[in-house]
């Protein structure tokens, strides 16, 4: 019989990959582009996008988009503009590619340290886990780039102790430097990955400070590590450290609300509401591809599907841990059980910070890993039963992931994206295109960042909310140009609560009336965003104006 330890081809690292590249292609036009999304981009439309900048050939370069969100995510983009027309694709094509070089680099690191049964079981169950795939292809957290930047150190680090080449160690501490100045929340797996190695590895770092070489190590691997953080430090230096000042502090009186984010998000079921429209919603629409007819035929043939087997999966690896006592695997499994453990505490205590999928998902794939090195290992010991029975595990494992992927897909097909989701961005930014206005006054959150980055900056924007959200509700008087054009989502679609009610408060106490020049829908025909005018009442509209 063959089983997954035996497979030995060329194509076995690529597979899982290019599997899970094609499956995020598909979802890829669905959702449009989201504020937060699209908040690494806008720099390079309009640099006041970004908080921090720093001159370089006469040239504000971005630094950071805020305190502790880095703008490596704007360098990567500014190639990728040069060649490509701003648009969904080239948003998020990028990142997608980011998640299947980590999957990638899950096969090898499980490959290295336990085998082909291993590579294949965690690669597979990350290729096809529906929380890494959909936040990949989106990346609103971000956390491709830190996906990417974690597996690249902990490859590098496996290589470096093996070939003892200095190159591989700076290599690897540049790696989480990067990964620091591109969110400084990777402090929390930083932590977890640290203790872990200092509890399950003692003898291998006992023996690299007896070594003589350790000084110049130790100074070569805090120097990468401070050049590839640089700009963060820079950043710090230069402002009173606002990154630290910023941290809330810490709470355990959010542990357990944390812990049914962690498990929605571990079993698949944490976007459901979020990211795509509940079958609750209105206007639904029918299949129009060959692809979503087949997703609809299977949704109808094995029902709804929101959670997978990845928690019963975790479960029963840490239960197989006495199973697989005093063998390598059972190290490496005992080191991402810790490191996920301090990773996930220190998230659970942070105030105010951690509670949603995005963070939750910062903490992929070392779960993956655990249960690759425990199944394969059992495996292993078992002989053929064992094969099989990792072979048929993994195959339910998956099969799962690719149900609730699937429910995700029908969700987009029949109900649309939610919320900020809204593909009506899209009309929106090619009706806005062709307006006459001196300024376009953004009502409400969830707009700009996609705007900037579709029209390339070219549109006058104008963040116009925080003052209709005070009582009694104030604007800017530039606003009251009756040149000017307003942007707002309907009443249902809201997003900052009490914002049109707060400009048609603004509107009657200063004697104007709200003039609607257009509505925006979304491809289920449901309307997202208006445009409207402000004028005095008796006024007439100026010639030309639209």
């Amino acid at each position: 019989m063959t089983t997954i330890a035996s497979i030995d081809k060329w194509w076995e690292p690529i597979f899982c990959p290019l599997i899970f590249f094609l499956t995020g292609f598909i979802f890829l036009s669905y959702p449009g582009l989201q504020d937060d999304e699209a908040l690494a981009a806008s720099p390079l439309f309009r640099s006041a996008d970004a908080l921090y900048h720093l001159p370089l050939f006469k040239h504000e370069v971005p630094v950071m988009l805020m305190s502790y969100l880095g703008a490596f995510k704007t360098w990567l983009y500014f190639p990728v503009f040069l060649v490509c027309k701003p648009s969904y694709l080239s948003v998020r094509v990028p990142p997608l590619l980011l998640g299947s070089a980590t999957v990638w680099m899950t096969f090898l690191f499980l490959q290295k340290t336990h085998g082909r049964g291993a590579a294949w079981i965690g690669s597979t169950l990350l290729a096809t886990d529906s929380m890494f795939l959909l936040t990949s292809c989106f990346d609103w957290g971000p956390v491709a780039i830190q996906h990417f930047l974690s597996m690249a150190a902990i490859l590098l680090v496996l290589q470096f102790h093996r070939q003892r080449r200095l190159t591989l160690l700076a290599a690897a501490a540049f790696c989480a430097g990067l990964a620091l100045w591109d969110k400084a929340l990777f402090t929390w797996l930083l932590g977890g990955l640290a203790t872990a190695s200092v509890i399950v590895f003692p003898r291998q770092l006992w023996l690299n400070i007896r070594d003589r070489g350790l000084w110049i190590k130790l100074c070569l691997a805090a120097l990468a590590f401070l050049f590839g953080c640089s700009p963060l430090i820079v950043y710090n230096v230069n402002n009173g450290y606002p990154t630290f000042h910023a941290a809330p502090g810490f709470t355990t009186q959010e542990l357990y609300s944390k812990s049914l984010v962690l498990r929605g998000t571990w079993d698949g079921e944490a976007l459901f509401g979020y990211l795509v429209n509940q079958d609750e919603t209105d206007h639904p629409r029918q299949p129009r591809t060959s692809l979503e007819s087949l997703s609809f035929w299977l949704r109808s043939k094995v029902g709804e599907r929101k959670h997978n087997g990845l928690d019963w999966a975790l479960i029963a690896a840490l239960l197989c841990l006495p199973l697989i006592w005093g063998t390598p695997a059972f190290r490496w499994a005992l080191f991402c059980a810790i490191a996920v453990a301090v990773a996930w505490f220190q998230m659970g205590i942070t105030k105010e910070a951690g509670g949603s999928a995005h963070h939750v998902v910062l903490l992929w794939p070392i779960p993956h890993l655990l249960i690759a090195f425990a199944f394969a290992e059992v495996a292993r010991r078992w002989g053929k039963t064992g094969h099989r029975l990792a072979f048929l595990g993994t195959v339910c494992l998956v099969t799962m992931n690719l149900l609730v992927t699937n429910q995700y897909l029908y969700q987009f097909a029949r109900n649309g994206s939610a919320g900020s989701w809204t593909d009506a961005i899209y009309s929106l930014a090619d009706g806005l295109r062709n307006v006459h206005a001196t300024n376009i006054a953004i009502a409400d959150w969830g707009m700009v960042d996609p705007l900037e980055v579709l029209d390339q900056g070219k549109l006058p924007l104008v963040w116009a909310s925080d003052g209709f959200r005070q009582e009694p509700p104030k604007q800017e008087a530039r606003l009251l140009d009756t040149e000017t054009l307003w942007v707002a989502y309907t009443a249902e679609m809201e997003q900052f609560h009490g914002v049109k009610a707060g400009i048609a408060k603004f509107a009657k106490m200063e004697g104007y009336q709200k003039i609607l020049v257009a509505s925006y829908y979304d491809r289920n025909g449901r309307p997202v965003f208006e445009t409207f005018r402000l004028r005095k009442l008796g006024q007439e509209a100026s010639p030309g104006i639209q």
